[in-house]
């Protein structure tokens, strides 16, 4: 088996989320110089729940879901 071969499993990606309770989603970008996949500000509606339901918290997500093709986690 070579190195990032994994026959067990069909796809994998990973993602950070950070949840700041008093810091908006801009300054944690500005302080990683990381843009964000997905963020959250609190009391936007959450687009993916089926009922209306205001976010409680900041959300700042950074994913490798559809951008890295590689099956190893690491």
């Amino acid at each position: 088996m070579e190195a990032g071969d994994y026959p067990t499993c069909a796809r994998t990606f990973a993602t950070l989320r950070i949840y700041p309770e008093r810091i908006d989603p801009d300054e944690v970008t500005a302080r990683l110089h990381i843009e964000p996949s997905g963020f959250q500000r609190k009391g936007d509606p959450l687009t993916k729940s089926k009922q209306p339901v205001l976010a409680k918290t900041h959300g700042w997500f950074l994913t490798t879901d559809g951008t890295i093709e590689s099956r190893d986690v690491r």
